[in-house]
């Protein structure tokens, strides 16, 4: 049964582009959906639309409280791994100026240096250049690696931020949606009390009073008024 009112629908869209065209199709479905939409607002008991604004309402606000928690601890991460990289590049100059002073020294092709109270072989100064020179490239890979996390920590921070942004959107509908809501149930009431004013108004004007419904002293219903004969002294 499912599958032919799908069938049949697929051919009444068909049908429908080819003689109006897709635009004025397109036109006709959201000017349908917009009706239908009005049509279930109308007449959805307002208990159970609030019920529901509420309910999103609480989903949004909740969400906004993790993706603001989650904003925060991806700052916290980014900020830490940048004074990371700070201190790491300070140790990566220090080790580079070292360098340079062992590269000087070396290019002087002693056979003996004395470097403090040490003496060190060119052979062990060459050595040491060459474990430095090792630990610079690890450093400076350590560096970029961090320099990436970094990276992607930032685009996950604005990325959260949108995020943050389109759900305090949602929230603001919904509160206007609520307002809505709220304002459409206080002139419901409004207008109750008007229609029972009316009617209380109408039932007095209909209803007969006292001396309306008491005969006068010198009428009956149906008769002229009759004179009154006195007596002759």
């Amino acid at each position: 049964m499912l599958k032919k009112i799908i069938i049949a629908a697929a051919v009444v869209l068909v049908l429908a582009i080819v003689i109006f065209g897709w635009p004025k199709t397109w036109s006709y479905l959201c000017g349908t959906q917009q009706i239908l939409n009005e049509e279930v607002d109308d007449r959805t008991p307002m208990r159970l639309e609030s019920a529901r604004i509420t309910a999103l309402i609480q989903k949004e606000n909740e969400a906004v409280l993790s993706y603001e928690d989650s904003i925060c601890d991806l700052e916290a991460r980014r900020d830490s791994t940048m004074r990371a990289i700070e201190e790491a590049r300070k140790k990566l100059q220090a080790e580079m100026d070292l360098l340079k002073r062992i590269k000087a020294l070396l290019d002087e092709k002693r056979e003996q240096y004395t470097i403090g109270r040490n003496t060190y072989t060119y052979a062990e100064v060459n050595a040491d250049a060459l474990e430095r020179i090792e630990a610079v490239k690890r450093m400076q890979e350590d560096i970029a690696f961090k320099q990436s996390l970094v990276n992607d920590l930032d685009r996950a921070v604005k990325q959260g931020r949108g995020s943050l942004a389109d759900a305090h959107k949602r929230l603001a509908e919904l509160n206007n949606a609520m307002e809505r809501l709220h304002a459409r149930d206080a002139n419901a009431d409004v207008r109750l009390q008007v229609a029972k004013l009316t009617n209380a108004i109408a039932g007095h004007r209909c209803r007969p009073t006292a001396s309306s419904r008491r005969p006068s002293a010198t009428t009956s219903a149906g008769s002229e008024p009759r004179s009154v004969v006195r007596p002759r002294v």
